[in-house]
């Protein structure tokens, strides 16, 4: 090495260590300025490269961080700065260009598994699902019986719908890892899916059994509720309990105490109202809370929005311009957005989630607000002990039914505890699909995670007992997994339905296409024990009665509550032989389906699920009515 050379390598040293010292002293600008002069010395230095991307990123300009990083010349095979280049491309909408890149690393590397996977994600992201497949093979080919590999794969499979190939690779897993829990919580999770929750809950207990449920993480827990109320082999006290318990875990984490300020809590206040939710975004959960942000009453009730939102879109959008403070929590502790909480001096804090992905309760149990209340989202009291009320109606939790199933006091609304916004320029209503070919069309909309063979064994006496019908159901792996599709269809041949019979469809790409396939079936059959929610109100506003078991939890009461409030209780059944003879007499009565499918949107027109101002003042009064117990009971009226 000559003296030139070696002065310049000195020279590049000292600049990556100044620039380092800049970054941990919080100077990104001379950070910056080092790096630049590194390039100057050695234009193809990675490590001032991709310091000068992350600053980029770390501004938000991610599509200077992608242009950085492509001005190299340079190859590299390293996984971490693969996954770095993945991450900026992606978040710069530059993924097809990620893919062109792997596709070259691949031809000096052809090797690498890091190359590989990468290459497999930037095809799934890019919906190029011929190359998805084609790195996915190559991948686990190179990777063999490497169970790190193995579960990456399994990953990708899932989220490209390949749900047969995933099982697989986790079974795989399992095989070398069994106690593993990231193993076994995948697992469980694509069982549960495909509508096989009491398998699924049996990994889910296995994660939180005896001295590792203290110490499994939220996401856990969260996974093993949403699935127990899918079930069929747990009786609604079982999964009570066990919501219970994660209550209690819950609550053992929250070690702080919440002092709540004296000042301005009388009874009369203009009302703060904290909304927290993780989905104010394209999500059912948006389009029945965003009417009554639109009516709430501005000069009683202050509104703010804690969102914990992964993503925006123009719903988001939408919502933010409402009259409403918004109040973004994703990158907060629950510690920190408790105290965000408390700074913000709300009185009465609403979750939208309950136990679904990516919820915030946990919040809840640092008891933020004075007046904490469940409504939306989730079909069943959470088990935490620090919400004191759960909003319903008298149809989905009758008095005397389901008190014993709640660590929250049910708080009935009159008529029903939902409104029903529906989407803008929807299609129109089509005619009965049984006037075209003779055939009656039923469907089960719902996602397959509320199915079970207890379900499809009710559907198959259903096609038995009606000739001359057929069965739509939905979901994106009919389309792209032959194994899966093929294997439900076995399900129903085990059942004496034939595959003619049965018709498996791929996900709708858009809402408007959602609601047009549904005019499709002339009768909706629901779920049970997890009824609909979204898609029964779908249905009812497109012209397509829906056929509905009432249990006995709230969960498999919820269209009970939506048919009652339109004036079809009708269509509700009270046990399996009257679920199967409603729909089966509903077949056979052309005049009723045609009275249904002209007349149930107008009926749901005129009800209270889209009486938006009405709504609104239920709501209001509700609030009202749990704000003055409150200052009853705190001595401040």
């Amino acid at each position: 090495m000559d003296e030139a050379h070696a002065q310049t390598v000195y020279c590049i040293n000292r600049l990556l260590d100044r620039a380092q010292s800049h970054l941990q002293l919080g100077r990104p600008e001379a950070a910056r300025t080092a790096c630049q002069a590194v390039l100057e010395l050695h234009p193809e230095n990675l490590e001032a490269t991709y310091q000068l991307a992350r600053l980029a990123a770390s501004e938000g300009n991610y599509a200077a961080a992608a242009d950085q990083l492509d001005a190299l010349k340079t190859i590299c095979c390293e996984e971490s700065l693969l996954r770095e280049y993945y991450s900026y491309h992606f978040n710069a909408g530059k993924v097809e260009r990620a893919a062109a890149y792997f596709r070259r690393v691949i031809e000096q590397y052809p090797q690498s598994t890091a190359a590989w996977y990468w290459l497999a994600t930037a095809c799934l992201n890019n919906n190029d699902f011929k190359g998805f497949r084609q790195a996915a093979v190559r991948l686990q080919q190179l990777g063999g019986v490497n169970k790190h590999i193995l579960y990456d794969l399994a990953e990708l499979y899932v989220r490209a719908d390949l749900v047969t190939c995933a099982e697989r690779c986790y079974e795989a897993c399992l095989t070398l890892d069994p106690g593993n829990a990231y193993y076994r919580s995948g697992m469980a999770n694509l069982l549960k899916k495909t509508g096989r929750a009491d398998e699924a809950a049996v990994y889910y207990a296995g994660l939180l059994d005896g001295a590792s449920a203290r110490e499994s993480n939220h996401a856990s827990w969260t996974n093993h509720l949403m699935n127990l109320i899918c079930t069929v082999g747990y009786t609604p006290e079982e999964i009570f309990a066990e919501h219970q318990r994660w209550g209690a875990y819950c609550s053992s984490l929250a070690v702080e105490t919440v002092h709540h300020a004296g000042e301005k809590r009388e009874s009369g206040k203009r009302l703060r109202i904290g909304y927290v939710s993780t989905d104010f975004c394209r999500h059912p959960v948006a389009f029945f809370i965003e009417p009554l942000l639109t009516m709430h009453d501005q000069n009683r009730f202050e509104i703010y929005l804690y969102a914990n939102n992964e993503r925006e879109d123009d719903i988001t959008h939408q919502i933010r311009q409402r009259p409403c403070v918004w109040r973004p929590i994703i990158d907060k502790s629950d510690a920190e957005v408790s105290a965000l909480i408390q700074e913000d001096a709300i009185d009465i804090l609403v979750d939208l989630g309950g136990l679904t992905r990516k919820n915030r309760l946990p919040v809840f149990a640092f008891r933020p607000a004075p007046v904490q209340i469940s409504w939306l989202g989730y079909a069943h009291s959470t088990g935490l002990p620090t919400i004191d009320y759960r909003l319903s109606d008298a149809v989905a939790d009758p008095p005397g039914m389901t008190e014993h199933l709640h660590t929250e006091k049910i708080y009935r609304l009159q008529d029903c505890f939902l409104g029903y916004h529906p989407p803008i320029n929807p299609p129109e209503i089509k005619p009965l699909s049984c006037l075209n070919d003779g055939q009656i069309t039923f469907a089960a909309f719902n996602n397959l995670a509320k199915t079970n063979d207890q379900l499809l064994g009710w559907w198959a006496e259903i096609l038995k007992q009606t000739p001359n019908s057929r069965l739509l159901l939905k979901d994106s792996s009919f389309a792209r997994d032959y194994c899966f599709r093929e294997a439900w269809l076995d399900r129903f041949a085990a059942l004496g339905i034939t595959s003619d019979r049965v018709e498996l469809l791929d996900r709708s790409p858009s809402i408007h296409d959602h609601l047009s396939s549904l005019g499709r079936a002339d009768i909706m059959l629901d779920t049970y024990p997890y009824n609909g929610t979204t898609t029964t109100s779908e249905s009812i506003w497109m012209g397509t009665p829906v056929v509905t078991l009432a249990g006995r939890s709230h969960v498999s009461r919820v269209s009970a509550s939506l048919l009652t409030c339109v004036g079809a209780p009708e269509l509700i059944a009270q046990n399996p032989e009257h679920y199967i003879a409603t729909a089966v007499a509903l077949a056979h009565d052309r005049e009723r389906l045609q009275m249904y499918r002209d007349h149930l949107r107008g009926m749901m027109q005129a009800s209270p699920l889209m009486d938006f101002n009405g709504f609104a003042r239920k709501i209001e009064a509700a609030y009202r009515d749990v704000w003055r117990i409150w200052c009853v009971s705190q001595g401040k009226e």
